[in-house]
């Protein structure tokens, strides 16, 4: 399950390669007060990931940009899409947004396909243990 959210630039920003770790800790703002409130420092992996900002290129105000969240657990999308609804305005890091839309994606693989990623895919079979 996929999140797509789309906010709209309130002023002109420079594009930031290290702005990744601003938009984790937006997220997980967005996570306080709700059951995956302590997921950050859960040990291990997550089980949610997000892209990168695109287009990844300056903004100019008004300008819309947006960036996708994933995880496998249905409630997780469900609870940040409620929370991410909520708001009309916000920041990540020092760039002001307002909130243009949020919208639930249920992307299809079928039995035959191939997947493309510009990062790492982990896979872990969980039906293998190890001593």
């Amino acid at each position: 399950m996929r999140l797509l959210v789309s906010f709209q630039a309130l002023g002109d920003w420079a594009y930031d390669l290290k702005y990744h770790h601003k938009l984790q800790g937006f997220l997980y703002r967005l996570l306080e007060r709700t059951v995956y409130s302590g997921l950050h420092d859960r040990r291990g992996y997550k089980f949610f990931c997000f892209t990168n900002l695109f287009p990844p290129k300056d903004a100019k105000t008004g300008e819309v940009r947006r960036f996708l969240v994933s995880s496998p657990n249905v409630n997780f999308i469900q609870v940040l899409e409620d929370k991410i609804r909520k708001i009309d305005a916000a920041h990540i890091g020092d760039v002001a947004f307002r909130m243009v839309d949020v919208m639930k994606l249920e992307p299809r693989v079928e039995e035959r396909c191939s997947l493309v990623s510009g990062t790492p895919i982990v896979v872990r079979d969980i039906s293998f243990q190890s001593d």
